[in-house]
């Protein structure tokens, strides 16, 4: 078997900022996420009869269909229908005390 550097002892200062990194590249991977879903969102609106709507606005973004249809699934059931004008709202609008 051979030996890798994953296998080696490493001091506790280099474990903590390891784990440090890691957290600080998953916070920034999550605010693009959030900036792109806001924007996502935007796109939908505007966009909103043009036919292939998830493809451009993948386009436009310059990323790949299925990562605007998991933003998509992710967004969505946080809106619901409005029941006079029909078009969606955050879902905390209509919740009833």
């Amino acid at each position: 078997m051979r030996n890798t550097w994953w296998s080696q002892r490493t001091d506790w200062d280099t474990v903590c900022r390891r784990a440090r990194g890691r957290a600080n590249y998953n916070s920034r991977r999550r605010l693009r996420a959030q900036l792109r879903r806001r924007e996502v969102l935007h796109l939908w609106f505007e966009w909103r009869d043009k036919p292939g709507l998830q493809t451009l606005i993948a386009a436009h973004l310059g990323v790949s269909k299925s990562t605007i249809c998991r933003d998509l699934q992710k967004i969505f059931p946080l809106m619901t229908d409005c029941p006079t004008c029909g078009q969606l709202h955050p879902r905390y609008w209509y919740q009833k005390d």
